[in-house]
């Protein structure tokens, strides 16, 4: 923990938690199932969900049943990925997928997953200040080669695997459509090394701030003010968070204690900028 002053202000920051937000509002964005009735009742996109617990797992077999897609696991409470799997399709991996879950909270979720790159939006009091994206792969069209070409000759090749046809089903894209020449094509949501199913940890790899699409920071300034949070971290998933919002994506999470190496690059720069700007807003410096 460090005390910080300058000149009559001075705060306490523990780890890359700070004093921006009260106890009840970070418990209450804790909530996962709370929050996405709120941001649903304002007409935020998010994904369709169950809540539920170990008594009532076969109201989420129903559920589970019903999707047209794979669903996604997790605590109703939790962070980090802890907990959480991905592409559960039957009630055996259901039942594995839940007891995972349930070391973590009593109160569980599932969730239609989602094909697309993680997008998380930093936002201070009002202003969404920086965003980045853990980037999946992608090929480029030439206008001669199908898409399954296009990942073989890929470096390295791109796997067709149940991400990637998953990911490629949800923008209508079939493995034999030849893209057009110069089109991007987001064939695999995950990073080759990312793990398929269990307690997948998010790393972003890429700056996106003042490259969204403008929706996509009005909806985090929306997300972080509905649940009353002064510093949030908006989480999305998008095939393209340069398009419009509605129709490309999703909102996921909101998370009140951000962490913030996740705004920097450790290897050209000593620093986050957006902790400046934190520190500037809790020490009363006018920017």
């Amino acid at each position: 923990a460090w005390e910080i002053s300058l000149g009559d202000h001075s705060t306490r920051v523990f780890n890359y938690q700070v004093e921006l937000d009260n106890p009840v509002t970070l418990r209450l964005a804790g909530r996962k199932p709370l929050v996405h009735a709120m941001l649903r009742d304002v007409g935020l996109p998010i994904p369709p969900h169950l809540r539920f617990d170990l008594a009532t797992l076969d109201t989420a077999a129903r559920f589970l049943s019903e999707e047209a897609s794979p669903c996604v696991v997790k605590p109703a409470g939790g962070y980090g990925g802890r907990g959480v799997t991905t592409h559960v399709e039957d009630e055996r991996g259901l039942r594995r997928a839940a007891l995972l879950a349930s070391l973590e909270d009593d109160s569980l979720l599932i969730e239609r997953q989602v094909p697309g790159e993680s997008l998380r939006v930093l936002v201070l009091r009002g202003r969404a200040v920086h965003a980045v994206v853990r980037s999946g792969r992608r090929v480029v069209g030439d206008g001669k080669f199908d898409v399954e070409t296009l990942c073989a000759g890929a470096n390295p090749v791109i796997r067709i695997d149940r991400d990637a046809r998953m990911t490629l089903a949800a923008q209508g894209i079939a493995l034999t459509d030849v893209p057009r020449s110069g089109r991007a094509v987001l064939v695999k949501s995950l990073p080759p090394e990312a793990p398929e199913r269990s307690e997948l940890r998010t790393v972003y790899d890429t700056e996106m701030t003042g490259r969204l699409h403008p929706e996509f920071e009005q909806a985090a300034v929306r997300a972080a003010s509905v649940v009353g949070s002064e510093l949030a971290g908006v989480d999305f998933i998008a095939v393209d968070s340069t398009q419009p919002l509605f129709g490309n994506a999703f909102l996921n999470e909101v998370n009140t204690t951000p962490a913030f190496h996740h705004h920097y690059d450790s290897a050209r720069e000593s620093h986050p900028e957006v902790a400046v700007a934190v520190l500037r807003e809790l020490l009363g410096v006018a920017s």
